[in-house]
Formats: C-alpha cells, sequence, structure tokens
C-alpha cells in the first residue's frame, strides 16, 4: 500500500475574511463599513466586498486571490478606508488563527463605479490554512 497523504479541507475564504475584517475595522473605530462579499440591494455609504478572484494550494495551505472593492461617501474617504483595510490585512490573524499571512499585490486604485460613489479596489493574497479530514 502507497502512502497518501491526509485530505485536507480548507476554510471558506471570502466567509473567514469577511468575518475578521468586521472584527478588525470595529476595533478601529469603524464598525460601521458593511463587509461582505456581495453588493446589498440597498446600497451603503461605507462599503468593503471582498471576492476570491482565484488562488491555489499546496497541500496544507491554500492561497486565495482576493478581489477587495471599497466604497465611502468622498474619494478622499474612499482612500482612506482602502488604506485601512490594506494596514489591516497582516494582522487578520488575531480574528481567526486560519488567516496564516497577508500579502499586498496591487492597489488601492481608483476605479469608475456607475452609482457614482466613489470606488477603490486591490488584490490582495491571503495564506489560510486548511485542516485534515
Amino acid at each position: 500500500m502507497t502512502w497518501q497523504p491526509a485530505p485536507i479541507l480548507f476554510p471558506d475564504a471570502e466567509l473567514v475574511l469577511t468575518g475578521a475584517f468586521r472584527g478588525a475595522l470595529a476595533a478601529h473605530a469603524a464598525a460601521d463599513v458593511y463587509v461582505s462579499r456581495s453588493v446589498p440591494s440597498t446600497r451603503r455609504p461605507r462599503m468593503l466586498i471582498l471576492n476570491r478572484d482565484g488562488g491555489a494550494s499546496n497541500g496544507v495551505r491554500d492561497r486565495p486571490r482576493i478581489r477587495v472593492r471599497v466604497w465611502d461617501e468622498t474619494d478622499q474617504k474612499a482612500t482612506d478606508l482602502a488604506r485601512l483595510v490594506l494596514a489591516l490585512a497582516p494582522s487578520l490573524s488575531a480574528w481567526d488563527d486560519r488567516i496564516l499571512r497577508a500579502e499586498i499585490l496591487s492597489g488601492p486604485y481608483e476605479v469608475a463605479e456607475e452609482s457614482g460613489q466613489a470606488l477603490r479596489y486591490a488584490l490582495l493574497e491571503f495564506h489560510l490554512r486548511g485542516e485534515a479530514l
């Protein structure tokens, strides 16, 4: 019989990261930011929307690439909120120990939004720990 590695179950990256960002933002006087994986039908003044756009796993770690979109009421506020989100990303392991690392791949950049609301975009890669089944 040949050796087979244990199957690894990786966490739902969007679920883990939205929860961690909610906690981190609340701890930094930004509890009013709506954090989710989709834009709500009734838009909020301040939003952080996270979506997995790819990534790979190497057996015990998942490395999701996360599209980060940040909306706020003015251009400067959107930039400031995006900068806060990127600053908090490396410390998210304090909110969920499955988050091992965060790397900023690009951004934040201004992006045109059909709603007219100020929007910033960034791309992050996280390292998430899986669990053996």
